[in-house]
């Protein structure tokens, strides 16, 4: 069944694929309205084309016009990144000016993820695309760009996910600090105890347990590198094992005191989340503790972004009352905190980190396009609430319902 579903999957991207297409080339003759759309929706955000502002627009060929019109958000990011048709003066300023009206900026919401979105929609959103084998190649593609790449954004421990400023870090670095340990307080741990780092990246968690804790960890990834990476930095501690394994895979019931996982759900998809919650349920021995970090998303927003589909391919962001309506059957929640703040104030850190260190690496300046949208983007996607970012401390329930 599933190989049919993959199937159906790659025949509506190649109908999306041609459907923007044709009607590209429909919009070329209409250029000129076009443009004159995009000066009024512009101005209404105070944003000139071809304008001196550090929050204008430069158009360098026509074709731009058509091409955004007819692929929304993702044309705009290759329009930019791929083509080199327009470019902004200042992507930060630009940011801030569109976020500035966030109601106006919803009525443009059709722009992501474009004309065809009742396409999208299907090919996203209503099959399960976070299948096991569908899960690894979506993890390697997104995580398989090399150390060196991340390495130009993130902190030491090269930790890829939201840092904890509440206890007053000073920088990305701190946070991140903050955020190991806020997380190793809540698991209450006790040395000897055996804990579970699913989705462990690059191992900087799982290091940082064994070191500071004395803990036995068992880090999990599905992505190669990330587990070859791992494996490395925890390489000197004989109480951590790396597995490049799908959770779904991991058959070892009522073997863990504690489990972490950070920033994982958003991979997993709504299909699959029950599955998920019964997993952990057994892995875990009675009384054990869970925390979990992620993502969520406000009611009537979008679970997916095509645009973030290029960083994240398969993401599914859940709403808080999909992720408690299952979790309930099986944990209790202890705690919840809301990391929302820190979500904002880390993306433009991250952002500018790229650009300081883009030149001592060599990638397609595509990728570095569309890393400092989504970075740009992020912060502000935080900071207007419509995504947000939690905490969550989970007791595991004697008998689940």
């Amino acid at each position: 069944m599933d190989f049919l579903i993959t199937g159906f999957l790659h025949l509506l991207d190649f109908l999306i694929v041609f459907c923007e297409f044709s009607l590209y080339i429909v919009f070329i003759p209409f250029t000129p309205i076009i443009r004159f759309i995009a000066k009024k929706i512009l101005a209404k955000f105070n944003i000139r084309i071809n304008g001196d502002k550090k929050c204008d627009i430069v158009i360098t060929d026509w074709r731009a016009y058509a091409y955004i019109a007819s692929h929304g958000m993702v044309g705009a990011t290759d329009a930019w990144g791929k083509f080199g048709w327009w470019r902004p003066n200042n992507l930060d300023n630009l940011t801030h000016q569109l976020f500035l009206n966030v109601g106006l900026l919803k009525k443009f919401r059709f722009l992501e993820p474009g004309p065809f979105f009742p396409l999208y929609h299907l090919r996203w959103d209503v099959f399960n695309i976070q299948s096991k084998e569908r899960a690894s190649t979506f993890c390697n593609y997104a995580y398989n760009l090399g150390k060196d790449f991340f390495s130009t954004f993130l902190d030491p421990n090269l930790l890829y996910s939201i840092p904890y400023y509440a206890r007053g870090a000073k920088n990305f670095d701190e946070a991140q600090i903050h955020k190991m340990e806020f997380h190793a307080e809540k698991l209450q741990l006790s040395p000897g105890m055996r804990v579970l780092d699913l989705g462990c990246g690059f191992g900087g968690m799982s290091r940082f347990l064994a070191e500071k804790h004395d803990v036995n960890v068992v880090g999990i990834t599905n992505s190669s590198e990330m587990a070859a990476h791992a494996k490395e930095m925890c390489g000197h501690l004989k109480s951590v094992e790396i597995q490049e394994v799908d959770w779904r895979d991991l058959k070892e019931p009522g073997k863990f005191d504690r489990i972490i996982g950070i920033e994982i759900m958003f991979h997993v998809g709504r299909h699959n989340l029950n599955e998920f919650f019964r997993k952990l349920h057994t892995w875990l021995k009675p009384g054990g503790i869970c925390v979990l970090q992620d993502f969520s998303v406000r009611p009537g927003q979008p679970k997916s972004m095509r645009f973030m589909q290029k960083i994240f391919p398969g993401h599914c962001i859940l709403g808080l009352n999909e992720i408690f309506s299952i979790s309930e059957k099986y944990f209790s929640l202890e705690s919840y905190t809301d990391m929302t703040e820190d979500m904002a104030k880390c993306g433009p850190e991250m952002a500018q980190r790229l650009r300081k260190n883009w030149g001592n690496v060599k990638y397609d300046n595509a990728v570095f396009i569309e890393h400092e949208i989504f970075f740009g983007t992020a912060g502000y996607l935080g900071g207007t609430g419509v995504f947000t970012v939690q905490q969550m401390v989970f007791k595991k329930l004697k008998i689940p319902f």
